[in-house]
């Protein structure tokens, strides 16, 4: 089987879909032959390097529109600056992926334009595809409408929405994996000057991920020490909030992605708690260092974290206060490792590999129910694989 990922912004951000998309990578090349169309350095014998525009004008001229132009028309046709980009990256990807004449193309993370990209492809050449997005309900929706021959969202909540809004289209929920080799619970340990104990928070600085609450959770804890690792817009009111409820006991930082493990290892308990999480590599990567977690109750992270730290809703400081400590004084042996395994390559991996076997055998056999248009198309040519 052979098989194009094609994906936008790998080397340019190191997120949960990108991260995980190298991994999945790298399982399924020991299984099929796999090339990647990135937007920036990515580690696989096969890559194209396309580059991902920047396009910095045309973002500055979207910024200065109003409002309603911007969230009712611009981005509604798909022209919002990312959009615009990923049109761009799949037009120029579109001339590799024919020449590599696969069995089915993976769009991940590039949104409406790569849903339209692929349903040229299947119409013109008669190669399905698969769509996978990270976990929102209404970006989903929007690539998910232009009908793949397959659907994978990474979040229960988000497939069942999608089933039963485009109950034409056919979806399925494989959650993210993780190479829990790269996260071992032993090792170097981050050095932080911080008192014990350490709860370490990471993520975009931004309002979503609700880091405001973890400082007020650790103050109302009364003991302890905040480190927050991340950028956004958000870093200025955390740092304000952080020095005045914390003082010496807060510290907001940044790290490179390949610090992590060490971060994970030194802090006692890592909590994100996060309105919603379109996956949360964050719980997975800190349990393999068997760290527990806390985060925000909800189905998708009750399915990620398991028994390997607490749920809670952390709009209740008392409560959330009440899970930190809880995960201080609970022995939780290796259970977090155990929890991550459960999401490791050797596990997950054989999902995603079914399922795209199932699309291309399906595909096969639509062809073979229309043999006029099997004959007069891509597939007679007898190039396929």
């Amino acid at each position: 089987m052979r098989i194009v990922f094609v994906i936008s912004v790998v080397g340019k951000v190191k997120r949960g879909g990108e991260s995980t998309t190298m991994g999945l990578v790298s399982f399924l090349s020991r299984h099929a032959h796999v090339t990647v169309i990135s937007g920036g350095p990515f580690e696989h014998d096969n890559v194209r390097d396309l580059s991902f525009p920047d396009m910095p004008r045309y973002a500055s001229l979207y910024e200065g529109l109003p409002s309603f132009i911007k969230h009712r028309l611009i981005r509604r046709l798909h022209l919002d600056p990312l959009s615009v980009r990923n049109f761009s990256f799949c037009q120029r990807a579109l001339r590799y992926i024919v020449r590599e004449n696969p069995d089915v193309v993976v769009f991940r993370s590039v949104g409406p334009w790569g849903a339209k990209t692929g349903r040229y492809l299947r119409s013109r050449h008669g190669i399905p595809f698969i769509t996978i997005e990270g976990g929102w309900k209404t970006g989903e929706r929007e690539t998910a409408r232009y009908g793949p021959n397959l659907h994978i969202s990474v979040n229960p909540d988000v497939a069942d929405y999608l089933k039963d809004q485009l109950p034409g289209v056919k979806i399925a929920y494989i959650p993210n994996g993780i190479s829990v080799k790269d996260f071992a619970p032993y090792g170097r340990k981050a050095g932080v000057a911080l008192p014990r104990p350490l709860f370490l928070g990471c993520g975009a600085m931004e309002e979503v991920k609700r880091f405001h609450l973890s400082i007020k959770a650790v103050h109302y804890l009364g003991r302890g020490s905040l480190l927050l690792l991340g950028k956004g817009s958000r870093e200025a009111s955390l740092r304000q909030l952080g020095k005045r409820l914390l003082e010496q006991r807060f510290l907001l930082d940044a790290a490179p992605y390949e610090d992590m493990p060490s971060y994970y290892r030194a802090a006692d308990v890592v909590t994100l708690p996060s309105s919603g999480e379109s996956f949360g590599m964050v719980y997975l990567e800190a349990m393999a260092c068997n760290t527990p977690v806390v985060a925000t109750l909800d189905r998708n992270r009750k399915n990620i974290v398991g028994q390997g730290g607490k749920l809670v809703n952390p709009l209740d400081i008392g409560a959330y206060a009440a899970a930190l400590e809880d995960c201080l004084k609970t022995d939780f042996d290796n259970q977090p490792r155990k929890q991550a395994e459960k999401f490791d390559w050797s596990k997950v991996g054989p999902q995603y590999l079914n399922a795209f076997k199932g699309v291309v055998e399906d595909s096969k056999i639509s062809f073979r129910r229309y043999p006029l248009y099997r004959r007069m198309g891509h597939r007679a040519t007898g190039t396929r694989r």
